[in-house]
């Protein structure tokens, strides 16, 4: 069974002077393959104060999941705001290349938006993986965010565990 475009994982990562982050291979694994494997749709999260990003394939599925709610509301007598949850699902988001290793660049608009500040963390969600900054994922006092704090303390505890080990052999 194919696992494209169903992220899951975590990992910590680094945003590069030029805007770069580099998508850990566990997470390219998961990216459709073809042609459009090198490229990432990023957007603001519908919630959470984050980004999500995921393979292309993704905005079919947004306009699938608009399509669905219209036609909804339709069969229910009820008002239908399509640009209201275009805006909420697409935002500001932006298909982006990737390069042979595996990095992505992010618009300025998206780093001010995502309010990056230091280290990046990448948690994998289903359809697609969010982008954090670390520092306010773990200062979100909702529950709902604790599966991913305790994925972002992990991934910590795991580099400083290697690093601590490569001090100790050298």
């Amino acid at each position: 069974m194919s696992q494209e475009g169903f992220f899951s994982g975590a990992a910590l990562a680094a945003l590069d002077d030029k805007g770069r982050i580099a998508l850990p291979a566990a997470f390219r694994k998961f990216l459709p393959s073809g042609s459009s494997a090198r490229q990432l749709f990023v957007t603001t999260h519908e919630v959470a104060p984050c980004l999500v990003g995921s393979g292309v394939d993704r905005i079919a599925r947004i306009q699938a999941r608009i399509d669905r709610s219209e036609d909804l509301a339709a069969q229910q007598g009820k008002e239908f705001d399509r640009f209201a949850l275009e805006r909420r699902l697409v935002g500001p988001g932006e298909t982006v290349p990737m390069d042979g290793s595996g990095r992505f660049s992010l618009s300025d608009v998206l780093i001010e938006l995502a309010e990056f500040e230091g280290e990046i963390f990448l948690f994998g969600a289903g359809q697609y993986f969010e982008i954090w900054d670390l520092g306010r994922l773990l200062a979100m006092k909702d529950p709902a965010y604790a599966p991913a704090q305790a994925a972002a303390r992990a991934a910590l505890r795991v580099r400083d565990k290697q690093a601590a080990k490569k001090a100790a052999s050298e």
